[in-house]
């Protein structure tokens, strides 16, 4: 069955890449998509889902594309990414979708041991395509020589919880059998779409002198650090005896405190690196012998990164990293104004593909000063944080404008060039403007945009001494310009300066 996903990409009001993902559509072109597969279930405790952590990526040149040749059934996420000349731009939020389900397909593996002299222990892997959701399990026996079919139905949920951590297979005890007699055995999944294909077909007799022999499968098991991890060792035949070992040298399990046996387990309490190794357990009994391995891999969440300040201007932090070790799916940059600011010092996130090595902050506030840290993240989690940076976009406040070359005058108004003000980096909010004579006691105040050059004050008196006062505003803050000026005479000449005090 075909499976596709159809993606449509649009610009929000704010500029920003967003995605949308249809369950099915044709289309042509796109930007560049990435997508991974989540889990439509969650993994078992301390067990790392296998397609976690798988990303794909693809490209294409409009604003939607189709995503082909997905699996069935299962829950993608998907973000996007837009690239230009200057680069490639921040991924977008991921959205999930689920491609339609099909019919499940054989189970991986499958095992049928003589438990006793009326029963058999059928034991089995899921799918390695499930193609969605598996509802149930069906144990099909019937005699080798002809006879009855008859079957039992393993709902997955319930059996999964028997497998629990550290392993997924399932098995059931088929009962009610004669001994010594030959039985087949085979086992199908079902989900929503319906039953899936046969396993192999099995044959054995129950036997009430059964050997011991291991229905558990083995195999490699990633686990999640930090958490607790159960392998077992489940067997059959009667008056069973288990001894587990590992391949590094090392205390024995049982006096080593880092394990614990419990019955058919051996949990590991606390998995990090120096318990990833091989395990074996051998399954004795007076009439046989059973052997099964483990490969243990720890898998860990990835290493702090090391954040470095590349550059920085007036409203932009232009930032890069080294690569972290190991595989990981992506990054997360978090930053935030140091104090105060309309940002309330509050962390914003931005995602990034898990092959950036650099990121530019933009749209900043001028001469402000940011904490910004980086953290990497895998199938395992997140890191912890990289070292905390403490650093500042260029300009700071303005400074006001020399007199002589701010003010002109004449009898009856005042011109201010305020080109003259030095923005100090800073893009300039519009000035304030407020004048008022030394015997007045209101000011007459107006607004004045920065690319509004000269601008004037008129209605003044001739030969009259004034208060200038401008207010001048950045992101880095306000500067207020106090100033003195007389208009001329009538007949255009000076007036004494006086001294002025401020009380």
């Amino acid at each position: 069955m075909s499976v596709s996903v159809r993606v449509v990409l649009w610009r929000s009001a704010g500029g920003r890449a967003g995605a949308r993902a249809l369950r099915r559509g044709v289309g042509a072109g796109g930007a560049r998509v990435v997508a991974a597969p989540a889990p439509a279930r969650p993994a078992p405790a301390g067990v790392v889902n296998d397609l976690e952590g798988q990303v794909e990526t693809r490209r294409a040149g409009g604003t939607e594309t189709v995503l082909q040749a997905l699996q069935s059934g299962t829950n993608y996420s998907i973000s996007v990414r837009a690239r230009t000349a200057a680069g490639p731009g921040p991924v977008s939020d991921p959205v999930s979708c689920v491609t339609l389900e099909d019919i499940p397909g054989p189970p991986a593996d499958v095992k049928a041991l003589a438990h006793s002299d009326q029963s058999v222990i059928v034991s089995w892997l899921p799918p390695e395509r499930r193609n969605g959701n598996i509802d149930h399990y069906t144990v099909y026996t019937r005699p080798q020589r002809g006879g009855q079919q008859s079957q039992v139905m393993v709902r997955a949920s319930g059996a999964r919880q028997g497998a629990a951590e550290g392993q997924r297979e399932l098995q059931t005890e088929v009962t009610g059998l004669r001994e010594h007699a030959v039985y087949e055995f085979w086992v199908t999944a079902t989900s929503a779409a319906g039953e899936g294909d046969t396993s192999a077909v099995l044959t054995t007799a129950p036997h009430a002198r059964a050997p011991a022999a291991i229905w558990s499968f083995g195999g490699v098991v990633r686990a999640v650090c930090g958490r607790a991890l159960r392998l077992r060792c489940g067997a059959a035949g009667g008056h069973v005896t288990r001894v587990w070992a590992r391949r590094r040298p090392a205390p024995p399990l049982q006096a080593d405190p880092r394990y614990l046996l419990d019955g058919e387990y051996l949990v590991i309490l606390n998995v990090d690196r120096s318990v990833a190794d091989n395990y074996t357990c051998a399954a004795r009994n007076a009439l046989g012998a059973g052997r099964a391995a483990w490969e243990v891999r720890a898998a860990c969440a990835p290493p702090p990164p090391r954040l470095r300040l590349a550059h920085a201007a007036p409203a932009a932090l232009a930032l890069v990293w080294d690569s972290t070790v190991g595989p990981i799916k992506g990054y997360t940059l978090e930053h935030g104004r140091a104090e105060g600011g309309a940002e309330g010092g509050a962390w914003a996130r931005t995602r990034l593909a898990a092959d950036a090595r650099g990121h530019t902050l933009r749209r900043l506030a001028c001469g402000a000063v940011y904490r910004v840290r980086l953290s990497a993240y895998n199938a395992a989690g997140a890191s912890p944080p990289s070292e905390e940076l403490l650093v500042s976009t260029k300009g700071g406040p303005s400074r006001a404008a020399p007199e002589k070359t701010l003010i002109m005058t004449n009898s009856s108004c005042v011109n201010l060039n305020l080109l003259t003000w030095d923005s100090n980096g800073c893009p300039l909010f519009p000035f304030v403007v407020s004048v008022r004579g030394f015997e007045e006691t209101s000011w007459r105040s107006k607004t004045v945009g920065p690319a509004i050059q000269p601008t004037s004050i008129c209605d003044l008196q001739p030969a009259t001494w004034y208060h200038l006062k401008i207010v001048a505003t950045t992101a880095a803050g306000t500067t207020l310009g106090n100033y003195y000026f007389a208009t001329l005479t009538e007949e255009g000449g000076k007036v004494l300066r006086i001294v002025v005090s401020l009380s």
